[in-house]
């Protein structure tokens, strides 16, 4: 099990948040990928967006989206730059669905280690899991219907700052002996 302290090194360290958008065919495509990097928490750049043209029915990616995506370049086309701006980073993805579609996309890649923003928001916040059973309005929507991938890489941005900034005050708590 990952502890504390190596979390908080690697989420302060170098990070690549990668959040996407991928069809309900089997196995998944993916048709939206935003990169961002990040340096102690902070943005260091723009996020980067790539459209990719996924090899299945039109129907399975959303209309909102098929405009921009039936122009994009096949996924073969684009699966260098993408390691290439991934680099030797931690990878911040949104949950081990995400993972796993990653990781099939790229499958050469040398992945060096990926964090799931699902688990470090349940360690962060540990009333978080039992709060979204109970009230349905917050439960997570259904993988179809996920944000687009830009929206999703503010969510874990915004999560990686707020984890951290929790832990510097509780490490300032701790040194002053306060509560």
């Amino acid at each position: 099990m990952l502890d504390d302290c190596a979390l908080l090194d690697w989420l302060a360290g170098e990070v690549a948040v990668v959040s996407m958008a991928a069809t309900d065919a089997a196995p998944p495509l993916i048709y939206e990928l935003t990169v961002s990097h990040l340096s102690g928490g902070s943005r260091t750049g723009v996020p980067w967006t790539v459209w990719v043209l996924p090899d299945s029915y039109e129907a399975d990616v959303p209309c909102r989206a098929w405009p921009t995506v039936r122009q994009a370049p096949p996924w073969d086309e684009v699966a260098d730059w993408i390691a290439t701006m991934l680099g030797a980073r931690t990878i911040l993805v949104y949950d081990q669905h995400a993972d796993t579609v990653l990781r099939m996309h790229l499958p050469d890649y040398p992945f060096p280690r990926i964090l799931h923003a699902t688990e470090i928001a349940a360690r962060a916040w540990p009333d978080l899991n039992r709060a979204l059973r109970a009230d349905r309005s917050l439960r997570p929507p259904l993988p179809r219907y996920r944000p687009p991938a830009s929206a999703q890489d503010a969510a874990m941005t915004e999560l990686i700052a707020r984890v951290l900034i929790s832990a510097s005050s509780r490490a300032r708590r701790g040194l002053r002996g306060g509560p």
